[in-house]
């Protein structure tokens, strides 16, 4: 058995053996081109699988993947056809303008110095696609299925344009926000409608771009707009972002604590998971604590920043212009060295440098930072604009800072601040209706209050009202209603135009709201003298602010202005309503507290309308308030107290001088009522009293010549020449160096007590030195006059009194002399003609009744001449009869000065 199986062994050995040589032999005949497909099957293989997975991967990614997709919006058939507006190429626009609206608010947002345009980081960090349909079964189909088999929703934009009574509406429909329809435009240019709607887009998926925009070109409205926009429509996602902005808007008001206090818990939101938000965070808590002056905390933001960006070089140079404030001058500079090396090619990274050299002024060397910055970046606006503004404010080259803004604005037209400052430059250089170009340009682009105030300065100093109506077109496309007003009441002082009111009116509905603009409309009103229109204006400013004081102020000035021309036009009784309304509106106005310099001239008007109303009282107590102020205008308050007071010299006032005096708590004032008092007294014949009046007005004042004067005329008129010619002696040692006329009436005054006194001669000559002073001066003729009757020349006499009357002819105590001088020539009917004047003058005086018995005698002499043969005998005796009974009755003391 052991055998047979030894035997089956080697015939199985001998089996296997010839295969063996058979596959050895096959091999060795095989050829290689028999493994080619082998070979190209293989790597087939291994190409689709690759292929495959490469498939795979970017259909995960498309499915997954956040960028904004903006798809063909639907259109009209029509408007497909004829204007060839279609769903793609409305997409196309869309997205063209969001960029152009991106890249407009990243130049905007870099202002004259620094600026965070650098970090202008949105939260799209690719461009937006346009979703192209496909025909047939694509990828994108595919893709678009299993998202929402799975449920994941990508952000779109879409919409659709509809046509309805020849008007477009466009509707754009936003993932996750409400759809919302732009007002119409019109069909054959859809183009502004678009642009509407690619804004409202850019805004809502990226705040932050216009957010730093507002930031930095301190738009406080649109900020508070924006962010409570955020804050309704995505508050938790975006609360960083809303804490970020609300920093920046507490910076921008100066509130440095709260703004630090905003910024610090936007960094420890769970919701701030952007570097790029993290950086621009950072970037403005240092801009704050560097505006408030605290450099070395700045310092330490900025390199948190620059551990985020370590390659930015606006970063550095605020980091380096830290450093310099802090005083750490040399290692800020190298700061600069060292953002250089690291961002060479950053324009503003040499402009900043340069600027901060200037500010060292080390020119030259700003010079050098400037030009390299316009090689490394030619068209970089900003560095133009800031050599500009170094040569302006720090060199005093005008004309070669216009040169660098004239670059600027070739390069970059939009930014406002260039314009604003090349204006500047032209006023200094005298150019300034190019001034006013610019300003508009800049007003056009941005509005600001430096701006408008050159703009309104230079408007003014050219005092050119022809170009009011550019003025005007500013003023209301900025809406400013109250320069506005300012620049009418300005035109209209100058062009008498009423017909400019109902611009007037269109500024004023601008805020209609405004109480203060009825107030400055019924100003201009009443600056044409329309105070009933004015009125109407003021009373509607106090319907809508009852207790702003100035209202009512304004208020009563109008009413007496009205009161005034009514009285002038005989309305006596309309006049007085006025007066007395106006005297409740001052008296609310001073219980309402107004300013110093507005309560001044209430009391001012206060008392015209108590002048108005006949309380003469009252108004000069009015007055005093006022004087008592020390207003600058305290001459012209004091002429108005006097002019009071002389109304008040009427009878019914004449016991009150004495309260008047006892609540006055100026001695001047106290003077010049005893003064007055006097001149009172006087005319009615009171002599004794006036001396006693006007010698209480020189105890409280001595230097008031003129109660001096009147007291040495009172003095002779009760025959105390003596006393009369000492006090003549005073006042001419005062009055050296008074007035002509003041000299004048002294000298006439000397002259009438030394002929009183009988000294002709020099009472004749201090009279002659009267008129040389002052041709004017009536008591010098009086005083020739009299010398000459006492010298027997009624001739010459009634030459000097007639002269006296022409000055004065209302005075009857004149007209009196005059026609004795005639009577003494025998000029009868000439001579009771000037009686009867004085009579007219003087019915109840003394003066009147004399004048009548010189007319009774005159007619007696008359008829006594005409009637006897010898009256020529006695015409001598006549003569000398009638020169002692009128020195007589001179001497008795009829006569009555008013001086």
């Amino acid at each position: 058995m052991k055998h047979l199986y030894r035997q089956l062994k080697k015939i199985e050995a001998l089996k296997r053996a010839p295969v063996k040589k058979m596959a050895d032999s096959k091999k060795t005949t095989t050829s290689w081109w028999e493994k080619v497909p082998a070979f190209y099957s293989t790597g087939m293989k291994v190409f689709f699988a690759f292929l495959f997975l490469l498939l795979v991967v970017h259909a995960a990614y498309e499915l997954f993947r956040y960028d904004l997709i903006i798809r063909p919006f639907e259109t009209p058939f029509n408007l497909t056809r004829q204007e060839g507006y279609s769903g793609t190429v409305v997409a196309y626009r869309l997205q063209d303008y969001m960029n152009q609206k991106r890249e407009e608010l990243k130049r905007s947002s870099v202002p004259g110095v620094k600026g965070v345009a650098a970090i202008q980081l949105t939260e799209l960090q690719r461009r937006p696609e346009i979703d192209v349909p496909a025909i047939g079964l694509s990828l994108n189909a595919i893709i678009y299925q299993l998202r929402r088999m799975l449920g994941i929703k990508q952000r779109r934009v879409s919409g659709d344009i509809v046509v309805r009574e020849g008007k477009l509406y466009l509707t754009v429909r936003i993932t996750k926000k409400p759809a919302i329809t732009f007002p119409p435009g019109e069909v054959k240019n859809p183009e502004p409608v678009i642009k509407q709607a690619a804004e409202y887009v850019l805004k809502t998926l990226e705040p932050l771009t216009f957010g730093l925009n507002y930031c930095t070109n301190n738009k406080k409205e649109l900020l508070t707009s924006l962010i409570k926009e955020i804050q309704q429509s995505q508050h938790d996602e975006k609360k960083a972002l809303v804490l970020t902005l609300e920093g920046c808007l507490f910076k921008n008001m100066e509130k440095y604590e709260a703004a630090i206090n905003k910024l610090d818990q936007a960094l420890q939101d769970e919701s701030l998971e952007n570097d790029s938000l993290r950086a621009v965070i950072l970037y403005l808590k240092g801009e704050t604590l560097l505006e408030e002056d605290k450099p070395t905390l700045a310092i330490e933001e900025y390199e948190k920043a620059l551990e985020l960006y370590p390659n930015n070089g606006v970063i550095y140079a605020q980091l380096a212009e830290a450093l310099i404030k802090s005083k750490k001058t040399k290692k800020g500079l190298e700061e600069y060295e060292k953002a250089s090396k690291k961002d060479p090619d950053n324009p503003w990274l040499y402009t900043a440098w340069g600027y901060q050299l200037a500010e060292l002024k080390e020119f030259k060397a700003a010079d050098e930072k400037f030009k390299k910055a316009v090689t490394v970046a030619p068209n970089y606006a900003l560095a133009y604009a800031n050599w500009g503004d170094v040569l302006l404010k720090k060199r005093n080259e005008y004309r070669a800072a216009t040169e660098k803004y004239e670059q600027a604005v070739k390069l970059d037209p939009s930014v406002a601040w260039v314009y604003g400052n090349w204006g500047v430059a032209l006023v200094k250089l005298g150019e300034d209706e190019k001034a006013l170009a610019k300003f508009e340009k800049s007003l056009d682009l941005k509005s600001t209050d430096w701006v408008y105030n050159h703009f309104e300065g230079v408007f003014r100093s050219l005092k050119k009202p022809e170009l009011f109506a550019q003025y005007e077109g500013v003023a209301l496309k900025q809406k400013r209603t109250s320069s506005y007003y300012k620049a009418f009441e300005y035109v209209l002082q100058r062009v008498k135009k009423p017909e400019l009111f109902a611009k007037y009116e269109d500024a004023v509905a601008i805020k209609q709201q405004r109480a203060s603009y009825y107030e400055k409309w019924g100003t201009v009103l009443a600056s044409l003298k329309q105070y009933e229109a004015a009125i109407t204006k003021y009373q509607k400013a106090l319907e809508m602010n009852p207790t702003e004081g100035f209202y009512h102020y304004k208020l009563a000035n109008a009413l007496v202005e009205l009161g005034k021309h009514e009285s002038e036009a005989g309305k006596d009784e309309q006049a007085r309503l006025k007066y007395e309304q106006a005297r409740v509106n001052y008296e609310k106005a001073v219980q309402l507290k107004l300013p110093k310099r507005s309560l001044v001239w209430a009391y001012s008007g206060w008392g015209e309308a108590l002048v108005g109303l006949k309380l003469f009282p009252e108004a000069l107590a009015k007055y005093e308030e006022a004087l008592n102020l020390k207003h600058r205008m305290h001459a012209l308050f004091y002429n108005k107290l006097m002019k009071a007071l002389r109304q008040f010299d009427k009878q019914e006032y004449f016991a009150q001088y004495q309260p008047l005096i006892e609540r006055s708590k100026s001695n001047i004032l106290k003077s010049r009522y005893y003064y007055r008092w006097g001149r009172t007294v006087a005319k009615r014949n009171q002599h004794r009293d006036a001396i006693t009046q006007y010698k209480k007005a020189l105890d409280t004042n001595p230097k008031h010549v003129w109660s001096r004067i009147m007291l040495g005329h009172e003095l002779i008129q009760v025959q105390e020449s003596t006393e009369a010619l000492t006090e003549c002696e005073t006042l001419l040692e005062l009055t050296q160096a008074s007035s002509d006329n003041t000299k004048a009436a002294v000298h006439a005054l000397c002259g009438l007590a030394q002929i009183a006194l009988n000294q002709r001669e020099a009472g004749t000559k201090n009279c002659q030195k009267a008129l040389e002073l002052s041709e004017n001066e009536d008591w010098a003729y009086w005083c020739l006059g009299d010398v000459l009757v006492m010298q027997n020349q009624p001739e010459q006499a009634v030459k000097q009194y007639e002269a006296a009357v022409d000055i004065k002819p209302e005075n009857a105590f004149y007209r009196y002399k005059w026609g004795q001088a005639l009577a003494q020539l025998k000029q009868y009917d000439a001579a009771i003609t000037q009686f009867e004047k004085a009579i007219e003058l003087d019915k109840n005086g003394e003066i009147g009744k004399q004048s009548q018995a010189e007319i009774e005698a005159l007619k007696d002499e008359k008829s006594t001449i005409t009637d006897s043969p010898f009256c020529s005998r006695f015409s001598d005796y006549d003569n000398v009869e009638h020169f002692y009974y009128r020195k007589a009755k001179n001497l008795l003391g009829f006569q009555n000065l008013t001086g």
